[in-house]
């Protein structure tokens, strides 16, 4: 089993996203084809120290071009919805599931695994980790599965606007050929707060 950056792949899952979509579902009873139902579970921002979160970090985080993840964190601290770019879908994290289709049986479809997001106020930093346990994604000219992590860590701006994040992408598909883990290295996103308080 190989591990390798979603970066150097990107392209391929492009093909499927751009393949005329017909249609995106979330699937909170897990109602995609071949899909089993999974338990909502919510996934809640982690204050390190226990206090309040703070009113800042509520509302939507966009990253800015090249990039298009949205990250939503909403009043009670959870985060409801993530706009996943390399599926070109939201997510509803609670569901777990995903499913899209596109022109000649074109599809993507993954589940959640666990996920995670803390804050540390000293440092004002704000850690988001996506781990989607698997996918597949199928086009006329791809068929791939595997499972894949992203993870965000960086400073919130000192006026609450602006969250400056590394971020890094691995993904696990079997049969694929892959440069040495060591050599992913992570890239530079910076997100701007554009709902919210």
């Amino acid at each position: 089993m190989k591990r390798f950056s979603a970066h150097s792949i990107f392209g391929l899952f492009v093909l499927v996203s751009l393949g005329g979509c017909k249609a995106s579902h979330l699937n909170p009873a897990g109602s995609s084809p071949g899909a089993a139902a999974v338990k909502s579970t919510p996934l809640t921002v982690t204050v390190e120290d226990g206090s309040k979160m703070p009113d800042f970090l509520i509302g939507t985080w966009k990253a800015q071009p090249p990039y298009k993840w949205e990250i939503t964190i909403a009043a009670d601290g959870t985060i409801p919805k993530i706009y996943y770019p390399i599926a070109r879908m939201s997510i509803d994290v609670a569901s777990r599931l995903g499913y899209k289709t596109g022109r000649e049986g074109a599809f993507w479809k993954f589940e959640l695994g666990q996920c995670d997001a803390r804050y540390n106020p000293a440092t004002r930093r704000l850690s988001v980790g996506i781990t989607v346990d698997s996918f597949h994604t199928k086009s006329p000219v791809i068929d791939m599965s595997g499972n894949m992590n992203d993870s965000f860590d960086g400073a919130i701006s000192e006026d609450g606007k602006s969250w400056t994040a590394q971020w890094l992408n691995i993904a696990v598909v079997p049969g694929l050929q892959n440069p040495d883990p060591n050599s992913i290295k992570p890239r530079t996103v910076v997100f701007t707060k554009v709902s919210g308080q």
